[in-house]
């Protein structure tokens, strides 16, 4: 076994762990208003979620995370111990996950509704 690794299960309170985590797993999860998964982007984890639907709106494969089959659980495995063992590409995914995370910043989301709200008041009528 590995004394490095930890498995937490679900916990409420996860911001409290969030900024110890060098890699968070989102397994498929049911929609929310503000997933962990982006909590976990906005404090630079590095991200393997499964590749449900939903994760996939916010997790690119490669680029900011690693999207893995979500029946297969040996492709979870290689992939934390491929970000567990290359730390470049955990460096890498985890400062794009950050950086994308800024797009559902609450603020950035409001103003993108309040645009969209006013485009469509500006539309002439059908």
């Amino acid at each position: 076994g590995n004394d490095n690794i930890e498995i937490y299960g679900s916990k409420r309170n996860i911001g409290d762990y969030l900024n110890c985590f060098d890699i968070f797993i989102s397994p498929a999860i049911k929609p929310r208003i503000k997933p962990p998964l982006i909590d976990a982007m906005e404090q630079g984890s590095a991200i393997i979620a499964t590749d449900t639907s939903f994760n996939a709106e916010f997790i690119q494969h490669e680029v900011n995370g690693i999207l893995v089959d979500k029946h297969n659980p040996e492709a979870l495995k290689m992939s934390i111990e491929r970000l567990y063992n290359d730390r470049p590409l955990r460096e890498k995914l985890r400062l794009e996950a950050q950086h994308c995370a800024k797009k559902y910043f609450p603020e950035v989301l409001a103003a993108q509704y309040y645009k969209s709200y006013q485009e469509l008041l500006a539309a002439p009528p059908v």
